[in-house]
């Protein structure tokens, strides 16, 4: 018998203090039952006189597992609990809109390679791959070959105003980069259009936050910033507020990592640009595989109030 540990990629820091304790019972329990083992294996004259502690060894590897698993759901467990709250969040945001209109998705159904009939993708880049459930509570990245690949998403149903939020929970964050420095991202936009080249956008990195966004295909960046994402993170786009109709911002669990105004204004708005989605990107990683975007438990969007947050 062995210890199985949970994907690594799926358990990160900063762990709660339930997790850290259920990580190092998991520790102690594993090294006890190996020291048994050795000990159970040793022969004196051709006897092996302490053979009985094998069985106390498979009973500390039982409990080993035990704690592991604890620890992993937890992460499980505080992610679906973040994702009820953003999408509760933007029902609310939108009952206090006249007309406003609140959308949601949880990826936990099968697998599949798209996120479902509720939303309309297009694709860039000379790669492939996909991205949908992956049977597991999250969607997820599909790697196929080793090229860069960028996939929109936006959701058919279309927002009523100006004024809008969306969300995403983070079931993972996106892949280290390789050694060349290749990146992987996820989106939340808004403002889109239906043919998926307008949209104001917050682009999600391992360790980067980038804030811009897409008029006609072309991009202006308005701002880059050095950001720490963690797996469970709830990530929150707004667009429009009673200081300023082009006014952006970006919160991490509920802080405001970014905020500042598109004074040109490049961005868009009106009646042609109230969708809101997501998108992720991937990118080569030394040729042979592809660096991918961290998979995410929800996604919401509504209506709100121009209020400032």
């Amino acid at each position: 018998m062995s210890v199985k540990f949970p994907p690594s990629e799926s358990l990160t820091a900063p762990l709660s203090k339930a997790q850290i304790r259920a990580i190092g019972s998991a520790m102690r329990y594993s090294i006890l039952a190996d020291v048994l083992l050795a000990l159970s294996g040793i022969q004196v004259f051709g006897v092996s006189v302490f053979s009985g502690l094998s069985v106390w060894a498979e009973e500390l590897q039982a409990k080993a597992q035990d704690a592991y698993n604890s620890a992993f759901n937890a992460q499980g467990s505080a992610n679906y609990a973040n994702a009820q709250l953003a999408i509760l969040t933007g029902i609310g945001d939108a009952s206090a809109v006249p007309g406003g209109v609140s959308v949601s998705a949880i990826f936990n159904g099968s697998a599949a390679s798209t996120l479902g009939a509720g939303w309309t993708r297009t694709t860039a880049g000379p790669g492939a791959g996909s991205f949908g459930p992956n049977g597991s509570g999250a969607a997820a990245w599909d790697r196929s070959g080793g090229l860069a690949f960028t996939l929109f998403d936006y959701f058919n149903t279309p927002l009523a105003t100006d004024y809008q939020a969306a969300s995403l929970v983070l079931n993972t964050v996106p892949q280290t980069p390789d050694i060349f420095g290749g990146q992987a991202y996820n989106f939340l936009r808004l403002r889109s259009n239906t043919s998926n080249d307008t949209f104001v956008y917050c682009r999600i990195g391992y360790n980067s936050l980038r804030i811009g966004c897409y008029v006609s295909g072309t991009e202006t960046v308005f701002d880059s910033i050095s950001i720490t994402p963690r797996a469970g993170d709830v990530w929150l786009l707004i667009v429009g507020t009673d200081v300023d109709d082009y006014e952006i911002l970006v919160k991490q669990n509920g802080v405001t990592v970014w905020r500042d105004t598109d004074t040109a204004p490049v961005s868009q708005m009106g009646g042609s640009y109230l969708h809101a989605g997501m998108a992720e990107t991937c990118s080569g990683r030394l040729i042979f595989t592809q660096t991918i975007p961290g998979e995410v438990t929800s996604w919401a969007a509504a209506d709100r109030l121009d209020t400032s947050y």
